[in-house]
């Protein structure tokens, strides 16, 4: 499953890295980025890829849920603070394209 946002080779990797006959399925937009995938390797591999698209307020309820029971550390997943005027190299950040390692970003005014 990939999620990440506007990075292409987490896409990549997941075709290399299925099983045969497994599925991939794609719920990070990519800001219309192209992905060049061979296609010899989709089928090849008979994989499956599946789009996914939105999050119910189901979803929202669990997650504000977990975040209130303070059961999980969040906080350390917490990797940047970065200005208003940085928000583009944040982009960056957590595409993987500006040296990575992003996880959670703040962006204060």
């Amino acid at each position: 499953m990939d999620v990440s946002a506007f990075a292409t080779q987490p896409v990549l990797d997941a075709v290399a890295a299925v099983r045969p006959g497994g599925t991939i399925v794609l719920a990070g937009i990519k800001g219309m980025r192209e992905v060049p995938i061979v296609s010899d390797q989709v089928i090849l591999k008979n994989l499956r890829i599946q789009g996914m698209l939105g999050v119910g307020s189901w979803a929202y309820s669990q997650a504000i849920r977990v975040i209130a029971s303070h059961r999980y550390p969040l906080e350390e997943m917490h990797t940047h603070t970065l200005s208003i005027d940085e928000v583009e190299r944040g982009m960056r950040l957590l595409s993987g394209e500006d040296g990575g390692g992003a996880i959670h970003i703040t962006v204060k005014a």
